[in-house]
């Protein structure tokens, strides 16, 4: 089970509020909660901080950049749902046929 880190162990760094995080990695406060306090959904963000004392989640501004970085971008191609379309089954056919 991952534990949240309380800042005393870490180095001086500006601290995020949920506020801020909920604005730059587009999830709303709520969704930060659930995937900060539900072991099933820690790896969807950055890995929060408590201060002692206190029941407020934190974020180091290089844990988010971090995580911004080394996140993959979603998007490419978005295949539409359902059976192909007779245009796009001729197409795929028209491919095969020429290598």
């Amino acid at each position: 089970m991952q534990k949240i880190q309380t800042h005393a162990a870490l180095p001086s760094s500006r601290l995020v509020k949920i506020e801020e995080l909920s604005e730059r990695i587009g999830k709303t406060q709520t969704t930060i909660r659930t995937c900060a306090t539900n072991e099933k959904y820690f790896h969807l963000i950055p890995r929060p901080i408590k201060l002692p004392n206190s029941r407020r989640l934190l974020w180091r501004e290089e844990d988010i950049q971090a995580w911004i970085n080394q996140a993959t971008p979603v998007g490419g191609i978005r295949r539409r749902r359902g059976a192909p379309t007779k245009a796009e089954r001729e197409r795929v056919a028209k491919v095969a046929r020429h290598g």
